[in-house]
């Protein structure tokens, strides 16, 4: 009785003496009863020596003593043995060594260790991973006010991990164990409450656990409690508020955080805008592999978002974010190749990251993937793959894609030929103010294709894509009113919409604006823009206004008179073979005019007007063969070619044909008669 009351005396002498912070006494005091064998002695000696307090700190020393009391059942050492096995301190890391430890102090009723090894089950480490065991030892745990195993219990509850779920007893366990201080408890009691899980929801106390875990350092509290502060749920909007716990989360390296931070500081919301701020957050989150954070980067660096261009490190970015299945990286990705804007343009390589893209549902890059195959870029040229991912855009109401199905459907191009089909897609592409597709409609009801004539509704959709400065339906629509079909006969309309097709380049508006000026009809006349609007349409190709052109030219009309230059103009036409402009190079080369006479090729050029029915160019071609200019005389084919014109209405041509008859016999007029009539029959391709 005696000894064991020393024993008690100077154990509680070192206690004090701890507890004052004087480990020297206390292990003075301590360490002969420990090398006595006492239990309890040789814990606390033990654990002076794993904090390192009043000796140096030593794990293997302390898990010698610990050991000693461990094996003498006692249970806060058998705990702390558990303990460190688990983490390999002073003894070698051994989970199953630690489970038996555990087990010894759980099994006479130590929480900790009862919570400890619930853990190993819960993940299979030291012992066959058994989850309704785990909770078992939770529960006893928990029944005895261990934080630590009410809320990890809770959480089992919450997600019917291993029990049988249920929100209250979830609650129930979240609440106990937040009121003790547990962080992890108070943010989950936070989150109960926001979705209403075992209580009614109440965004204002999830809001005060929220805060409670956050400024204990919580990442997830502090991130939920910045969202609460955008003003969502009925929370009071506090940008401060916001950006403080978004700040401390992002500080802490949780991803969304980072990645929100990013995007306010992009935006400028609650904060000075910063590109530079931005991108460092962004970067933070994209190096663990944010895959949103990686694309925001592409798409800041890709486009000089608040930071200067860079397309190498858009490209490395948008690559990052691609080869995690980012649907939209992917999809620039794709076009940076297409594209090759800072990098080499790959159309291999562009439609590679679209398919991806696509695949995933992005309705720009089906549609693209539905170009690259119907031009064979990047892609074989294949017009069922472009269907199928035209029809994939199209379904999700891409307008583009419905107007490309509009006109596969219309040309026959994949599909059977079909107006009808044609109208619907250009019909639902124009709902979606397409003005091709607009304009298109415009012509199958202009056309009667696929739908009742109807000059009115053709108008109609022809103005909306005129408003649209759509050039075609800007002439389309220029020539209804310049003729009064399906909108009242406009003069000056007509001109200013033929005005904004020809400034958009259209050939024919260039042409019909310089007839207006060059007649007067429709505008005043003006000699000057006629030829200027002229020129402008004879180098796009216009044959008419190339003959047009040149007629300018041989006559002088409103510019100075130039026969070399007529003659380069007059030639372009004819090579494109217009008759008028075939004859007057014929006249031309036949009067030696800006040209030296040259009676042959004048009866080249007038044979190719002769030819097309001209009968001016048939007149002058049978008096060359009358008179033997440029060919060898021939009475016969004078005759012909005068008959011809005669009959196409040429006066003189009428009166040649008779002087020439006179000089001729009744079987050699004959034969020419059979002449004119086998060419007119073969609609002069036998002459």
């Amino acid at each position: 009785m005696g000894h064991k009351m020393i024993v008690l005396t100077n154990f509680a002498k070192g206690r004090e003496a701890s507890k004052s912070g004087d480990f020297k006494t206390a292990l003075a005091q301590w360490k002969p009863l420990a090398e006595q064998g006492d239990a309890k002695a040789q814990f606390s000696v033990g654990l002076m020596y794993d904090k390192g307090h009043g000796v140096l700190q030593n794990h293997e020393t302390a898990a010698k003593w610990i050991t000693l009391a461990a094996e003498q059942a006692y249970v806060n050492a058998q705990c702390n043995l558990g303990v460190m096995y688990h983490n390999g301190e002073g003894v070698p890391q051994d989970d199953k060594i630690a489970a038996q430890w555990f087990t010894l102090a759980a099994e006479q009723g130590h929480a900790q260790a009862q919570t400890n090894l619930a853990f190993l089950y819960e993940d299979g480490h030291g012992v066959q991973q058994n989850e309704k065991t785990a909770a078992e030892w939770f529960i006893l745990a928990a029944e005895q006010g261990n934080a630590n195993a009410q809320s990890n219990l809770g959480r089992m509850y919450l997600a019917g991990e291993a029990v049988l779920q249920s929100y209250q007893t979830a609650f129930e366990c979240f609440s106990k164990a937040a009121e003790q201080g547990h962080i992890e408890a108070q943010y989950n009691l936070g989150h109960v409450y926001i979705e209403g899980y075992g209580v009614l929801k109440n965004t204002h106390t999830a809001a005060l656990w929220y805060t409670k875990a956050a400024a204990k350092g919580h990442a997830k509290a502090q991130y939920n409690l910045a969202q609460l502060c955008r003003g969502k749920d009925g929370v009071p909007l506090d940008e401060q508020a916001t950006l403080k716990w978004c700040t401390k989360a992002a500080e802490q390296g949780y991803t969304p955080a980072q990645n929100d931070l990013g995007l306010m500081y992009k935006r400028g919301e609650g904060v000075p805008q910063n590109g530079e701020a931005a991108v460092y957050w962004y970067t933070k989150a994209a190096e663990k592999g944010d895959v949103i954070s990686q694309y925001h980067l592409g798409n800041m660096y890709g486009l000089g978002d608040g930071i200067p261009k860079n397309g190498k490190v858009a490209l490395y970015w948008y690559t990052k974010a691609a080869e995690q299945g980012h649907a939209k990286a992917q999809f620039n990705l794709g076009n940076m190749h297409r594209v090759g804007e800072e990098i080499p343009q790959n159309s291999e390589l562009a439609a590679y990251w679209f398919i991806k893209s696509a695949e995933q549902g992005h309705m720009v890059a089906q549609f693209n993937m539905g170009v690259a195959y119907a031009d064979g870029e990047g892609a074989l040229k294949n017009i069922s793959a472009a269907l199928n991912w035209y029809n994939k855009a199209a379904e999700q109401g891409h307008a583009k894609a419905e107007y490309q199905l509009g006109l596969m459907h219309k040309r026959g191009d994949g599909v059977p030929q079909s107006d009808e089909a044609a109208v619907i897609w250009f019909t639902k592409s124009a709902a979606q103010d397409n003005a091709s597709a607009q304009f298109n409609l415009g012509l199958m009801f202009d056309e009667g294709k696929g739908v009742i004539e109807n000059s009115k509704t053709a108008a109609h959709w022809y103005t909306l894509a005129t408003q649209q400065g759509y050039a075609e339906a800007q002439l389309s629509l220029a020539l209804m009113y310049e003729v009064g079909r399906g909108v009242p006969k406009n003069a000056p309309t007509a001109l200013k919409l033929f005005a904004l097709a020809a400034e958009q380049g259209v050939t024919l508006a260039q042409y019909n604006m310089a007839v207006a000026f060059e007649t007067g009809e429709g505008a005043p006349k003006d000699l000057t823009l006629a030829f200027e609007w002229y020129r402008q349409a004879a180098e796009q190709g216009h044959a008419q206004a190339q003959y047009n052109l040149g007629l300018f030219y041989k006559r002088g009309d409103g510019i100075p008179k130039n026969e070399l230059i007529a003659i380069k103009w007059l030639t372009l036409a004819a090579e494109q073979g217009n008759a008028s402009a075939q004859l007057n190079i014929g006249l031309m080369y036949e009067d030696g005019k800006g040209v030296e006479e040259n009676g042959k090729i004048a009866v080249h050029w007038y044979t190719l007007a002769a030819k097309q029915g001209h009968a001016q160019a048939q007149t002058n071609l049978g008096f060359m063969y009358e008179d033997g200019s440029g060919i060898a005389k021939d009475r016969e084919r004078a005759y012909m070619w005068y008959n011809l014109s005669a009959i196409n209405g040429n006066k003189r041509g009428t009166k040649n044909k008779d002087q020439v008859a006179k000089l001729m016999t009744t079987s050699a007029i004959s034969k020419a008669e059979k002449m004119s009539k086998r060419c007119l029959d073969s609609d002069y391709a036998e002459v």
